[in-house]
């Protein structure tokens, strides 16, 4: 894995690093590499997407479409067996990333600005930071099993959501409410392909006005709402639970 990096990818610094190989007087000798590298996060991306590993595949990344800049600690253990599965071979990867930039991360959606840690082994993938989505702030927690877990997918995201945030992430307009909402999402999707999506809203610094029974809740008035929804794949199917809440509901 050393060789074929510092080959391919000359624009990556490696750090001082550590390559422990035990088990001299024994049949099967096991080497252990803890290796520190520095560079773009597209070509460490592409290291982490050879065939192999190929793990900007199995989140949906493109390393081509990212930019910014990564520092990661790598770390790999395998017996110097001449035919070795991959499945025998440990690695980890914890790293932080550095003004980091995806252009169509979703269609219609590009990530930038965004500063973030991450963990990955082969059991599952997290990124945790805040950045923007189409120029909005947002904080977010994504996580991605690799394994047989229950939850394969689950991403957290909270964001204050003006109305100019709101059509910038294409939100549809809200006919009650005006104003800046807070957002805290929760979505998770099963091994079988179900998905949830829980919200949490702060709507105090929201007017909702519903004329027809004349319901009222005024700028600067304490309420929250909550919601959660199943869904079949960008559909919602069911409105599992909704409520509104506080005391300045008039």
């Amino acid at each position: 894995v050393g060789s074929e990096m510092c080959i391919r990818d000359r624009d990556i610094v490696l750090q001082p690093s550590d390559i422990t190989i035990t088990g001299l007087d024994l049949h099967d000798q096991v080497i252990d590499i803890d290796a520190r590298v520095e560079g773009p996060v597209k070509t460490i991306m592409s290291v982490l997407d050879t065939p192999r590993l190929g793990y900007a595949r199995k989140v949906g990344l493109v390393p081509d479409r990212m930019s910014g800049r990564a520092a990661a600690r790598l770390r790999f253990g395998f017996s110097l067996l001449a035919e070795l599965p991959f499945e025998a071979v440990r690695m980890g990867v914890e790293g932080t990333l550095s003004d980091v930039g995806i252009g169509g991360v979703k269609p219609g959606y590009d990530l930038a600005g965004t500063d973030a840690r991450l963990t990955l082994d082969k059991a599952g993938m997290t990124l945790a930071g805040k950045g923007q989505v189409n120029t909005v702030p947002v904080a977010f927690s994504w996580h991605e099993a690799f394994d047989d877990s229950a939850v394969q997918t689950r991403v957290s995201a909270q964001a204050s959501l003006t109305p100019a945030a709101r059509e910038a992430l294409k939100i549809p307009a809200i006919g009650p409410v005006d104003g800046t909402i807070g957002t805290d999402l929760d979505y998770a999707k099963r091994s079988g392909g179900m998905a949830t999506l829980d919200a949490k809203l702060d709507l105090t610094e929201a007017r909702i006005a519903i004329d027809p029974i004349g319901w009222v809740k005024p700028t600067g008035g304490r309420a929250n709402a909550t919601v959660s929804l199943a869904l079949a794949g960008e559909r919602v199917s069911k409105v599992s639970q909704f409520s509104v809440s506080g005391g300045d509901i008039t």
